[in-house]
């Protein structure tokens, strides 16, 4: 294991400074140059604005008659601007928008209309802004004028958050989502650029352990559970990006995980407490299951844990408050989900078994368990395969990437890969990394393997997000204040759909 990191206290550049958020750059520590502060990599078309304003797109011709008006405006969330149109023809339109020095970003196209608007996303706070509209007309380009805007100051009670960049040319192009709280409560649900910077945050909810972008790039989805006064969550919240709408997908008693299918349905982990008899005693034990929420706004149980496996009532189980706010003993504390849409498996782990499940999404039926006490996979390792687990994500059908916190405390949490052999029935490690100065998670913790092949680690109960090399060398780190926890933490190229 290497040495702990050297602190970013000598020959450390400051970036840039606003509100609370703070970046900062090492490479004088490691004799190269820091990256330009810009917006993240999503829809980058070219050079940044002149002295003439913003360039426009090859073969659009400048006709700011097409348009009858166009206004910017401020919106919700004040790190995201709106920009409205009319035009005298309908047309499909989107805008170029950059930073002042910054490289130009194109948002997705509208729909053929004579008005209409589109959303700025991935910006800073307090930020000047140039706006160019393109509108595409029988196969003509036309472009508008450029407009100004500028983002507003975000809440002055966001948690305080730390980039430290110790290689600067390697750190993930794009955006990080997360979710920043006092031990879960009253959390801010964050989107980070690539540098470090607040360009998206929501806050005010109950307590919540995830956030995702929405497939559709429409809203943000927000895991509500454990209610600062007991009750029970409500579920799944969609707030739109503008931060002017969100509704709520009911789910009573969630937990603290959830995933959306590619058809929109959201898979979410509840509470599934059951009162069992054993030797003439009654007892109250936790168990997980996972709830369909479909489009259609219909819920149905796909899966429990009671189906899977069988408290053994011979021992005792620590004894927690369930959703239902009554003490009960946490018996399969399944924590974590991912999924495979291609081979129609739902992964779910299990803290409390030290085992991973398969699942069938279309039966809900487990199809294996991977754990030293189930025969359904043989390994030789000398250790564990499945160690305190809290997080899995498939990279190919026979590929997973798990992140263990290890139940023994004087061990690293780790990633690791595990290999299955469907043909031999083996499962085996081939891989794994832990953060340079050996963090152990004492709960919640992911790991996310990212499009170059680095992994993106929260190590959420220390207060840290780590973009690990393969070979454990650090890319990045993103640290939150003393007594201050990440959730899971997910990565997004574009904060758009992808450009056709």
């Amino acid at each position: 294991m290497t040495s702990p990191m050297h602190p970013a206290s000598t020959g450390t550049v400051l970036l840039s400074c606003f509100g609370s958020m703070r970046v900062w750059c090492l490479a004088p520590l490691l004799g190269s140059a820091c990256a330009d502060v810009g917006p993240g990599d999503f829809g980058r078309t070219g050079p940044g604005p002149d002295a003439a304003g913003l360039v426009p797109e090859e073969g659009c011709t400048l006709d700011d008659d097409a348009f009858l008006w166009v206004e910017t405006s401020q919106a919700a969330v004040a790190t995201v601007a709106r920009v409205e149109w009319e035009l005298r023809e309908p047309a499909s339109v989107w805008a170029l928008f950059a930073e002042v020095g910054g490289p130009t970003n194109v948002t997705d196209p509208r729909p053929a209309a004579t008005s209409g608007q589109t959303l700025l996303l991935g910006l800073p706070e307090d930020t000047e802004l140039m706006v160019r509209l393109v509108a595409e007309q029988d196969g003509e380009l036309l472009c508008s004028d450029t407009r100004t805007a500028r983002t507003g100051w975000l809440p002055a009670e966001l948690p305080e958050l730390e980039l430290v960049q110790l290689r600067p040319d390697e750190v993930a192009s794009g955006f990080f989502v997360t979710t920043v709280s006092e031990f879960m409560s009253s959390p801010w649900h964050f989107v980070l650029d690539d540098q470090g910077r607040a360009v998206w945050a929501w806050g005010g909810g109950p307590g919540g352990t995830r956030t995702r972008l929405s497939r559709d790039r429409q809203s943000m989805l927000v895991l509500e559970h454990h209610k600062d006064n007991g009750a029970p969550a409500e579920g799944v919240r969609r707030v739109s990006l503008d931060g002017g709408s969100s509704t709520v997908h009911a789910v009573p008693d969630t937990w603290v995980d959830f995933v959306e299918l590619p058809d929109g349905t959201l898979a979410v982990l509840v509470d599934d407490t059951r009162e069992l008899e054993h030797r003439g005693e009654q007892r109250l034990i936790r168990g997980d299951a996972v709830v369909l929420v479909r489009p259609s706004g219909e819920n149905e149980v796909l899966w429990s844990s009671f189906d899977a496996a069988w408290p053994d009532l011979d021992r005792e189980y620590a004894i927690v408050t369930s959703a239902y706010g009554v003490e009960a003993e946490d018996w399969s504390h399944i924590n974590g989900m991912g999924q495979d849409p291609a081979e129609g498996l739902l992964y779910l782990t299990s803290g409390g078994l030290d085992a991973l499940y398969a699942v069938d999404l279309a039966t809900g039926h487990t199809l294996w368990e991977l754990s030293a006490h189930s025969d359904d996979w043989y390994s030789d390792a000398a250790d564990p395969l499945i160690n305190a687990p809290h997080s899995v994500q498939p990279l190919g059908p026979e590929l997973l990437l798990v992140f263990n916190r290890r139940g023994d405390t004087s061990l690293c949490s780790e990633a690791v890969e595990i290999e299955l052999d469907y043909a031999t029935g083996v499962a085996r490690r081939t891989w794994g990394v832990q953060s340079e100065d050996c963090l152990h998670v004492d709960f919640l913790g992911n790991a996310e393997r990212l499009q170059g092949g680095d992994t993106l680690v929260s190590w959420s109960s220390r207060g840290r997000i780590d973009q690990l090399r393969s070979d454990g060398a650090t890319v990045m780190q993103l640290s939150a204040s003393v007594g201050t926890i990440f959730g899971f933490v997910q990565h997004e190229g574009s904060l758009y759909p992808p450009r056709l």
